[in-house]
């Protein structure tokens, strides 16, 4: 168990709980499982993932539906045995390489507590797509990613999570600098403008804090 998981005992701001650690945490053990299977070589590569994880002692944040005399959601640490199960995959067509390259991938979890219900904070499943064209020092790049909505709640969990497509775009040129190598990038983010909450974030951020809407990023990289 981490620190603040044992001895807790006050308000988190970040996470606007009270947190309520217990001393009496025991440890966690995994029994993991993964099977994969991998094309590496030539213009067409893919690889795909599956896993099944059986965790004992499993530690999460519990809300008892209570709140601190300041407003703040009581938050207790408790564990209990589950059952973590996903699958992953991409497939690439010249990925990283000298002109046209392209991306597909999707991914997918599920966690269960053994007794019954879903585990908080539960990953959604999603599937994107990324295009790239890289000449010389130029590099251009966009990806469209489609997630879908969360309703896999844990009992104290109030609302689902919905589904949003963020589409990203960025053009980047690279040189030398003395000796070092020096990165000039433009980066549009969520430019479809979209409501978009991480059904791995924390409820009360991602019930009143959605990510950032819609902008563009300008700067400069030194690798040296």
């Amino acid at each position: 168990p981490a620190t603040e998981e044992l001895y807790s005992f006050g308000t988190h701001d970040a996470t606007v709980t009270f947190d309520v650690g217990n001393s009496g945490l025991q440890r966690e053990t995994s029994h993991n499982l993964e099977l994969g299977l991998r094309k590496t070589q030539g213009l067409v590569r893919w690889q795909t993932q599956v896993f099944h994880n059986q965790v004992s002692h499993y530690i999460y944040g519990y809300y008892p539906g209570t709140s601190e005399p300041g407003g703040y959601a009581v938050r207790q640490f408790v564990q209990a045995n589950a059952t973590l199960q996903g699958l992953e995959a991409d497939v690439t067509y010249n990925w990283r390489q000298s002109g046209f390259s392209a991306r597909g991938f999707t991914d997918t979890s599920r966690g269960t507590l053994d007794a019954g219900g879903a585990l908080p904070l539960q990953a959604t499943t999603r599937l994107g797509v990324e295009g790239a064209y890289a000449v010389g020092a130029w590099r251009t790049s966009t990806s469209l990613i489609h997630a879908w909505r969360q309703t896999r709640l844990a009992a104290f969990e109030v609302a689902p999570t919905p589904g949003y497509q963020q589409w990203d775009a960025s053009l980047s040129y690279r040189q030398k600098f003395s000796n070092s190598d020096l990165t000039w990038f433009v980066q549009g983010r969520n430019l479809l403008n979209q409501d978009i909450r991480y059904s791995t974030t924390v409820e009360a951020l991602r019930l009143y804090g959605p990510q950032p809407g819609r902008s563009v990023l300008v700067g400069a990289r030194l690798a040296l």
